[in-house]
């Protein structure tokens, strides 16, 4: 019959550092079986404390980093034409507001093809204050490929006009990869 030197209470009472110091004999080598189970125990009571630790600090410095910068956000003026990712979000620095690309539609018709109508690319962006949250959807004419404003439409709401440029990439452009991102291209004004 095999006996332990020492008590599981001992074992967790016990330093992390003296850990594997328990048990073992002469030359390292573990005296009993029921010692084994002891230390298998104890290492895994502290691997939950330390991973909770771990998670918790991450968790916190995460949570502090986000107070700091307030969000990972472009900053644009009213009035400065700027180009946004779908489910990207920016802020107008001077109204305190988020200006967030949303959704788009498309049902432009591609280039080097004959469609019955030219169709029309539609952007959803959400406004988003400390008061409230409004969206605006705006549209890009097909078969239209500037985006000096002849392209898009405004629409207005919170306060401030949203004129989309246009939508970028067109369809059936060569120069456009699969992978490229949806990118709008607004101005914002009051």
């Amino acid at each position: 019959m095999c006996s332990a030197k020492y008590t599981i209470s001992e074992l967790v009472s016990t330093p992390f550092n003296q850990l594997f110091q328990f048990g073992l004999g002469e030359k390292g080598k573990l005296t009993n079986f029921k010692t084994l189970i002891q230390l298998l125990i104890l290492n895994y009571s502290y691997m939950k404390i330390l991973l909770y630790t771990f998670l918790g600090f991450i968790l916190l410095n995460t949570m502090k980093d986000c107070e700091k910068e307030g969000g990972d956000f472009k900053e644009y003026k009213l009035g400065e034409t700027f180009e946004i990712m779908l489910n990207e979000s920016v802020e107008i620095e001077s109204e305190n507001m988020i200006v967030t690309f949303s959704k788009k539609e498309e049902s432009r018709c591609p280039m080097n093809t004959n469609c019955i109508r030219a169709g029309e690319a539609k952007a959803t962006f959400d406004l988003l204050t400390k008061e409230n949250k409004a969206s605006v959807t705006v549209e890009a004419k097909g078969f239209c490929y500037e985006d000096d404003g002849s392209c898009g439409t405004s629409a207005t709401a919170n306060g401030l006009t949203v004129k989309l440029l246009n939508v970028y990439p067109y369809p059936g452009n060569p120069e456009a990869g699969k992978e490229d991102p949806v990118i709008a291209k607004i101005v914002v004004s009051k």
